[in-house]
């Protein structure tokens, strides 16, 4: 009879027993044969050495060893749970995974092609980058680096320009946003320092007598200027048409000429001498201007036969007043006056009642002037004395 007892295997003996997968003759859990004597496997919870990263047990891919036992890391394409916001396979920084596994965001310092066309990683608006990731622009409506001002709109005849540079008088830009004489308003602009052609400095359109002298014009154009003295006068060297003053222009140069045209004026614009041009002449005794042959100064410019020029006044003796003669009437005198001679000069000195007015009967009182005031020719007298002079007239 053969008996046949069973002998326990023992692992680790290095012999192949029953129900052994392998025997190495180890105990070492981490080579090719565990201590258990089963081959080792991904997912048996020990690491083998070289072969094996990680072995956490479980062939989750979504924990920090995934189920090939590697340790998961961004790119693997297995998103790690509470370390990973996306795990798209590849190291690419620009696309809705980023390369360190977070969800693209504009702000994160990284262009999402497609989607963005920069980001600084910073929420400032001035930088050249916006906060919503857009490149700053003229005309995007922010005040942007170089720029001093943005209106997000396309005018450039406005408060802003299309350069966003606030409009300037001298830009060359002709705002249309203002009514005349409202500040900053431009009639024009042609973009020069030029003061002295059709559009001034001020933006204002160049006209005759603004003070400034055109200079782009020849004599023969429309608007030339030979003279710009900014005022209205034709008596002086720059007419009022802002042409220079000439003899023969009809009008008189004060201070050059004399007259400019008229029957009594020579070519030189030099005045012929005649009587009634105001102006005394050899030959005359007066020139009073006018024709009025009543009063002192003649027609002929001959001082009446009774009468004296004398500053600038002429004198006439006459025969005291008497009776009710303080009623004047032209050609007469009338009390209340009396003129004295103090050596070469005629003063006045009022009679007793003559500032009362009690004895000026004519049609005004004039207290400033100490006399009675008739109408024409004037006339005043002393009231009665041996020297008896009136005034003819002035």
């Amino acid at each position: 009879q053969v008996v046949v007892r069973e002998i326990p295997s023992e692992c680790g003996n290095g012999k192949l027993e029953a129900k052994e997968e392998c025997d190495d003759g180890n105990n070492v859990d981490a080579d090719a044969c565990t201590s258990g004597c089963r081959r080792a496997l991904c997912g048996d919870g020990i690491t083998r050495d070289g072969v094996e990263e990680c072995d956490d047990g479980n062939l989750e891919d979504t924990d920090a060893c995934t189920r090939r036992c590697e340790n998961a890391r961004c790119g693997d394409g297995h998103l790690w749970q509470n370390e990973e916001q996306c795990d798209d396979g590849n190291d690419i920084a620009g696309d809705d995974c980023t390369d360190v596994c977070a969800l693209a965001r504009c702000g994160d310092g990284i262009v999402h092609g497609g989607e963005e066309e920069c980001d600084d990683g910073n929420d400032d608006d001035r930088d050249g980058c916006r906060r919503d990731c857009m490149i700053q622009r003229c005309g995007d409506g922010i005040i942007d680096g170089d720029e001093g001002c943005d209106d997000e709109n396309p005018i450039n005849e406005d408060a802003c320009t299309n350069a966003c540079q606030p409009a300037a008088c001298g830009d060359g830009i002709v705002r249309l946003d203002l009514a005349e004489g409202d500040l900053d308003f431009e009639a024009c602009d042609d973009g020069d320092n030029d003061d002295a052609d059709a559009c001034l400095n001020n933006c204002r359109e160049a006209r005759c007598g603004d003070g400034v002298e055109r200079q782009d014009l020849a004599p023969e154009e429309e608007g030339f200027e030979a003279c710009d003295e900014e005022n209205d006068s034709n008596e002086d060297a720059c007419l009022a048409n802002c042409r220079l003053a000439e003899c023969g222009d009809g009008f008189v140069h004060e201070g050059v000429e004399e007259c400019d045209g008229g029957e009594h004026c020579d070519e030189a614009c030099e005045a012929i001498a005649f009587c009634g041009n105001g102006r005394l002449d050899p030959g005359e005794d007066c020139d009073d201007g006018n024709d009025d042959n009543i009063d002192a100064c003649q027609n002929n410019c001959q001082v009446v036969s009774f009468a004296v020029y004398h500053n600038g006044l002429y004198w006439a003796w006459a025969s005291p007043c008497s009776g009710g003669c303080s009623n004047a009437t032209p050609g007469h005198y009338g009390r209340g006056w009396r003129w004295v001679r103090n050596d070469q000069e005629w003063g006045l000195r009022p009679n007793r009642g003559a500032f009362g007015n009690n004895r000026c009967a004519a049609p005004q009182f004039d207290p400033t002037h100490n006399h009675c005031v008739w109408n024409d020719p004037i006339v005043y007298q002393h009231d009665g004395g041996s020297s008896e002079l009136w005034l003819v007239h002035d």
